[in-house]
């Protein structure tokens, strides 16, 4: 990034990391796969309707009488805690009891508690066939989550061919998020033929669904030309609906575009919008681009101050250039008081996490700021820049 806007990943060097990281979502954020279908499941025939998730009080006299779908819906709200504080152990019980009475949604929930190990041991395998439970009644869920398995081969062969016939499934029902994990795999011929006019049609069938994901890469295939002829007019249309919905990786290369003038009129007050909104989110990168920003005065008057304050909240986040150009800033008090001890603890992270392209840059920057420190002053900053490494590692693995 030379202190300058970072550049877009190519597509296709990124999109199989991708695409297995996004079938890996079922395990990592399961809560959000039991309530991706939307609305509760629907009540059988002749029975009122449920109350809504939040009014535990009337749902558990409901799941009391044994309506599976009061029980399913109760053990929600103990899994994600909306009205009631987070059970695991709880809600697990709530689904078997609704899963025992045969309700898709429920048998998805308990495999997907097995397979994460929510509220009982973790067990694919045990996950496996309650997903192949729930997939023979049809539930799309039940099908991208034995699509994941299959991916990773967890409790089940690895199997890629596997996967993609799940996902295709799920396509098949028109559900959003196969179409798109599908349409993935057809882009590079993971598990499936390459077919890209086929790849283009689910990814553009998911995004029109509103699938953020989707209408992200479908803006990045048509800006890049990934198989189809540049479009950028319609890849900035797509990016834009995703950065709308709040899509942070969409919101960056907005920005860009913005910045740029890549498909669009070049406005780097647009670009500042769109980089605030997703470093805001939490974003390192977004909050890397808005520093160099801040140091060029490109948007915006020059404000080396706000230029450290954004370099700090990538650097946090282990960004390594974030962590030089803060650690270059302390060093010779650029927008900060000058800290020639934390500069350096932040320079030597910075060349300890560069990649081949910065590695020289970042220990040349390294080397020349600890000519400025004694002996213990060095060895105080190498040991809080190895906590600080520990520390984060530490916070990755919690995340995963």
């Amino acid at each position: 990034m030379r202190s300058g806007v970072s550049e877009r990943l190519p597509l296709v060097s990124a999109m199989l990391a991708l695409l297995r990281t996004l079938l890996m979502v079922l395990v990592c954020c399961g809560e959000l796969v039991v309530l991706a279908s939307g609305a509760p499941p629907s009540a059988a025939q002749g029975q009122p309707a449920l109350p809504p998730i939040g009014d535990t009080t009337a749902l558990r006299i409901s799941a009391e009488a044994g309506r599976a779908d009061a029980q399913y819906l109760l053990g929600v709200a103990y899994m994600t805690g909306v009205g009631l504080a987070k059970d695991f152990t709880e809600a697990m019980r709530w689904f078997r009891l609704a899963a025992d009475q045969g309700l898709a949604d429920a048998l998805t929930a308990v495999g997907l508690m097995f397979d994460t190990g929510r509220g009982v041991k973790a067990d694919p395998e045990e996950a496996a066939k309650w997903y192949l439970r729930a997939a023979a009644l049809g539930d799309v869920e039940a099908f991208n989550s034995l699509a994941a398995l299959y991916e990773t081969g967890r409790g089940v062969p690895l199997d890629a061919a596997e996967a993609a016939t799940w996902l295709r499934r799920s396509a098949e029902k028109g559900d959003a998020r196969g179409q798109y994990l599908l349409g993935l795999r057809h882009h590079q011929g993971h598990g499936v033929q390459q077919d890209i006019a086929l790849a283009v049609s689910l990814l553009r069938q998911s995004a029109s669904q509103g699938f953020a994901d989707a209408q992200f890469t479908i803006g990045m295939v048509y800006l890049q030309g990934q198989g189809v002829a540049v479009d950028a007019g319609e890849g900035i249309q797509w990016l834009r609906k995703a950065a709308d919905q709040g899509h942070v990786a969409a919101q960056n290369n907005l920005a860009i575009a913005y910045a740029t003038g890549a498909g669009v009129g070049r406005d780097p007050r647009e670009a500042i919008r769109w980089w605030q909104t997703a470093a805001d989110a939490g974003d390192a990168m977004a909050a890397a681009n808005l520093a160099a920003m801040y140091v060029a005065g490109n948007g915006v008057q020059p404000d080396p101050s706000r230029a450290v304050y954004w370099w700090r909240e990538a650097a946090q986040q282990g960004l390594a250039r974030a962590q030089a150009e803060l650690g270059s800033a302390l060093v010779v008090g650029r927008g900060t008081s000058p800290d020639f001890a934390e500069g350096y603890m932040w320079l030597v992270l910075a060349a300890e996490r560069a990649n081949d392209d910065e590695r020289e840059e970042f220990t040349n920057k390294r080397d020349a700021a600890r000519t400025r420190l004694t002996p213990r002053e060095i060895e105080d900053a190498e040991r809080r820049a190895n906590a600080w490494t520990i520390r984060f590692e530490q916070e990755q693995d919690r995340s995963r």
